[in-house]
């Protein structure tokens, strides 16, 4: 990535994947600005892209560490997605960690409903290791109100009030 003006672009084609598989949208755009000022232009980090002509079909967002390279984040176009811009873009970056004498390409942590999520990662070698979290016992209620608001939110109608609320607009 070269310009803070790219994590625009990837930010939309990470709108694209939430709203296409009708997940609202965890992270502000001002999230993509922070990892440009604080983490790219210190060559920590990178936004990749695959294009087709001059037309954005996908993008990731990668974190460097000594060992290894993070997949942190990544967003496509659903027109573009029979060319498969996401494993173009893998497989940069597998060869490209293997030059660098990289371990591990880690696809950090994903939903374990999430099939076709792990079907992409499997498919590159992934394997999937447990991680284990606390969980805050409350009362049955509040649980039963927290399930109907995730679920809600994450519903197409949700998550368009959801990126309306924070001021996210689809730029197409």
């Amino acid at each position: 990535m070269t310009s803070q003006k790219e994590a625009n672009v990837f930010y939309q084609l990470y709108l694209s994947s939430m709203e296409r598989n009708w997940v609202a949208a965890k992270y502000p755009l001002q999230w993509f600005y922070a990892l440009y000022e604080r983490l790219i232009q210190q060559r920590k980090a990178d936004i990749l892209f695959a294009m087709k002509g001059d037309q954005y079909t996908a993008g990731v967002v990668i974190i460097y560490s000594s060992t290894s390279i993070h997949y942190l984040h990544n967003g496509s176009e659903e027109a573009y997605l029979e060319s498969r811009p996401n494993d173009l873009i893998v497989d940069y970056i597998i060869q490209e960690g293997v030059k660098e004498g990289k371990a591990i390409l880690d696809f950090m942590g994903s939903d374990a409903n999430d099939l076709s999520l792990l079907r992409f990662k499997e498919k590159w070698g992934a394997r999937s290791i447990d991680i284990h979290t606390y969980v805050k016992d409350c009362h049955p209620l509040w649980c039963k109100i927290w399930e109907l608001g995730r679920r809600w939110i994450n519903s197409k109608f949700g998550s368009r009030l959801l990126r309306r609320v924070r001021g996210d607009k689809r730029q197409y």
